[in-house]
């Protein structure tokens, strides 16, 4: 494990923070026990909600480098946490879930889509020693997008979202700058892989930033999606923002 990735962030002789996001359904004492036992060189901490994780945050704004948010939690929280992260860049997203249907819940909460370019997500129905790798690998710095996950968005990107699942289905809600950017692209029929290189992002990124704009446009595919961008004009159809 690469501890200079941990603590790049955090003050000489302090242990850093991950914070844990969610209620003891989410996060048992016996799963943050062992990831305290697992990973002495940080402090695990608990709180039920994004209030008493703000106020964590303000009493200690240099000590903490992970933010790992339950995707049951309510739609108001997960858009509160999300924006407290994307204000602080130094602190590592990720969403723990149970079921691929809070996954879905929260990505459409999620209002700013730069943070898809930073968001991991980690299961915590998996084995714990598979826990704890995944742990390991995003204590380090690294991301990480579960098999799961990647289908699920594949699935919904190729065949189309079920608009009973799609609360937003049917309202238009503006795009971010990025997510015009991969939408222009998608247009064209540019294959997923280029759309990444070129926006020097990864591909499970464009993924997201895909699944995001079927949702928002309240479309059921991709290329209902790039049809109603060009029927549209291009990407002022959606109203970019900033």
């Amino acid at each position: 494990m690469r501890a200079e990735e941990l603590t790049s962030h955090t003050p000489p002789g302090a242990r850093p923070t991950v914070l844990f996001v969610g209620d003891r359904t989410a996060y048992s004492d016996m799963y943050l026990r062992l990831v305290q036992s697992e990973f002495p060189q940080i402090r695990v901490a608990c709180e039920t909600g994004p209030g008493r994780a703000r106020d964590r945050l303000g009493d200690d704004p240099d000590g903490a480098c992970a933010i790992v948010m339950s995707a049951g939690l309510r739609t108001s929280d997960i858009r509160t946490l999300a924006a407290l992260v994307c204000a602080t860049p130094r602190i590592q997203p990720v969403l723990a879930y149970q079921t691929l249907p809070e996954v879905r819940h929260a990505l459409d909460a999620v209002e700013d889509a730069s943070l898809f370019e930073r968001l991991s997500f980690l299961p915590l129905r998996t084995r714990i020693d598979s826990a704890m790798n995944i742990l390991r690998l995003l204590f380090s710095g690294e991301r990480h997008v579960s098999g799961e996950v990647l289908d699920m968005l594949i699935e919904d990107i190729g065949r189309g979202t079920d608009p009973a699942a799609t609360p937003s289905a049917g309202i238009q809600r503006p795009l971010t700058v990025r997510e015009a950017e991969v939408l222009a692209l998608l247009s064209t029929g540019t294959p997923n892989k280029i759309i990444a290189h070129g926006l020097g992002l990864s591909e499970s990124t464009v993924k997201l930033h895909i699944h995001h704009i079927i949702r928002k446009l309240g479309v059921s595919n991709r290329t209902e999606a790039a049809v109603a961008y060009l029927s549209g004009g291009g990407g002022h159809a959606a109203g970019a923002v900033q």
